[in-house]
């Protein structure tokens, strides 16, 4: 196994930098876009309707107490890069302790509450009887193993804001791969496992999250020893954990105001029909996959900048921005391009029904397209988060997913047809470049008067 690289971006080429700090996690996400595809069919092969009805709303739930509890990771992951960038080893390991502490607590509290209220939350949600068991069963299981999933996530923010991404992809590839081990054993009953059905996937998934968890910790433990000597001599520092909160609460709302938005864009997608839904569907089976290499890159913007904000180091902060961008939009103009071309031969995989074909096609060329603005957003995005602009963050949000994305939908499809549905979203997109590209500049402009060293640093002391 080769050494874990721990990446210092306050010196280097940072284009360099950039690039292999991103892939790794562009891959994971590719990889845990198959490894979901894998859990929906061994479902779909062996099990029934109700199950699968199950794990659809099941994720729904996960993926909802998951957001709950994003914020405090990257939050944490900002500070921790912060310190390390500014060469403070006392306030990392301060940061890296007490950032898993309370984000143990906030995971096992919401674990407990989830599993003394979830026949009451299942019976909120309208679920319907013949899907009401399985749901319970699956759930009732993820609760369990919910701490364990939240840490490896957590782990992983740390050793990313240390600049290390080679340790988190193996422990992510590794979970992946337990999880796909697991998941026909215990669903089915191979061998010596018991037969648990959709409960097996549940608990397929928390044992992989705990495999996931134990090589994470062996491997950064090798390999950053010092790490988990510094941690040692932490202390309790409620103050900090004040100072994470006060950081993670608005992330965490603008990661549910997103997805509470695409839950409304669904809605009025839903009101055109079961051909428009389904193209929609088809088409988005690709565009999770150009959104995977825009979070990637996002992510790797915030922790290098995170690190250069600590280190006062403003010029290579505006010079990843300008890298950032170039990097984006060379590769996403040829992703859009790609898809504009290639998209009525991709989604046949998918679909044969012409009509549904047709609808996906559209959908993918204007969204492909759409998703240049998109990235250039999540770069700026990337920038305001290490700068813990945090509430200007949660406010675009609101304004363009919310107060902009919707309405321009409903006047799309009333003026438009069809077509105005996805062009309200790409219109969305852009208008959230630009208004925080607007942001970002205005930003830049005041560093050399508002951003000092003891002033960043400040912000993150106990």
């Amino acid at each position: 196994m080769t050494t874990s690289v721990k990446r210092d971006f306050t010196q280097g080429d940072l284009q360099k930098h950039l690039i292999a700090f991103s892939t790794p996690a562009i891959i994971s996400g590719l990889a845990f876009q198959i490894n979901g595809v894998w859990d929906a069919f061994i479902v779909g092969m062996f099990l029934s309707a109700s199950d699968i009805a199950a794990m659809t709303i099941s994720l729904n739930v996960s993926f909802f107490l998951f957001t709950l509890l994003l914020g405090f990771g990257v939050a944490s992951s900002i500070l921790i890069a912060q310190s390390f960038g500014k060469k403070d080893k006392k306030q990392t390991f301060q940061l890296i302790a007490n950032s898993s502490l309370l984000m143990l607590t906030i995971s096992m509290i919401a674990a407990i509450l989830g599993e003394l209220f979830l026949t009451r939350i299942l019976q909120l949600m309208n679920t319907p009887l013949e899907v009401f068991q399985p749901t319970y069963r699956f759930l009732a299981v993820y609760l369990a193993g919910f701490p364990a999933i939240t840490m490896l996530f957590q782990f992983s923010q740390i050793q990313r804001a240390l600049g290390d991404a080679t340790t988190p992809f193996r422990a992510t590839i590794f979970s992946i791969i337990a999880n796909m081990l697991f998941s026909p054993c215990f669903l089915l009953g191979i061998g010596p496992f018991p037969e648990l059905g959709i409960g097996g996937v549940a608990l397929s998934t928390v044992l992989a999250n705990i495999c996931g968890l134990i090589f994470s910790c062996l491997s950064s433990l090798r390999a950053h020893p010092e790490v988990f000597a510094g941690v040692r001599q932490a202390h309790f520092a409620p103050k900090l954990m004040i100072n994470i909160s006060k950081l993670g609460l608005p992330l965490g709302l603008n990661q549910m105001v997103l997805s509470i938005s695409v839950v409304a864009t669904t809605t009025i997608v839903n009101s055109y029909g079961p051909i428009v839904i389904n193209g929609m569907g088809v088409g988005s089976r690709f565009d999770s996959l150009i959104t995977q290499f825009i979070m990637g890159i996002s992510s790797g913007i915030s922790t290098m900048v995170a690190q250069n904000i600590g280190a006062n180091q403003l010029l290579r902060v505006k010079e990843t921005l300008r890298i950032g961008l170039r990097l984006l939009l060379f590769v996403m103009i040829i992703l859009a391009a790609f898809f504009y071309v290639t998209a009525p031969y991709l989604l046949r995989l998918f679909s044969q029904d012409p009509a549904v074909l047709q609808q996906a096609v559209t959908y993918l060329r204007y969204i492909a397209v759409g998703y240049i603005a998109f990235g250039i957003a999540n770069v700026f995005e990337g920038i305001l988060r290490a700068f813990q602009k945090v509430h200007l963050l949660l406010f675009t949000t609101l304004f363009t997913a919310w107060l902009c994305r919707i309405p321009l939908m409903v006047w799309g499809g009333s003026t438009f047809g069809i077509v105005g549905l996805w062009l309200g979203i790409c219109l969305s997109f852009l208008l959230s470049a630009l208004t925080l590209g607007v942001i970002t500049l205005q930003l830049f402009r005041r560093l050399p008067q508002e951003t000092t060293k003891s002033r960043l640093s400040d912000d993150v002391r106990a």
